[in-house]
């Protein structure tokens, strides 16, 4: 049984210690959103799947 999105996004989000992966920075320190984003396609097993997903900045397009 796999686990819901809602459990993968706390489990990479604890993982990461809140922090983008990519960047180390804290969602508290910019005030920018997060995303858990799904890196390569990922199998069924909940334990490999949170594995191949990664806390990122939501980054926003300019506005003019």
């Amino acid at each position: 049984m796999a686990e819901s999105w809602a459990a993968t996004v706390r489990l990479v989000h604890e993982r990461a210690n809140y922090c983008c992966e990519y960047c180390q920075t804290s969602q508290e320190i910019i005030g920018q959103a997060m995303h858990v984003e799904l890196t390569r396609m990922a199998p069924t097993n909940p334990i490999i799947y949170a594995s191949l997903v990664r806390l990122a900045i939501s980054v926003k397009p300019p506005m003019f």
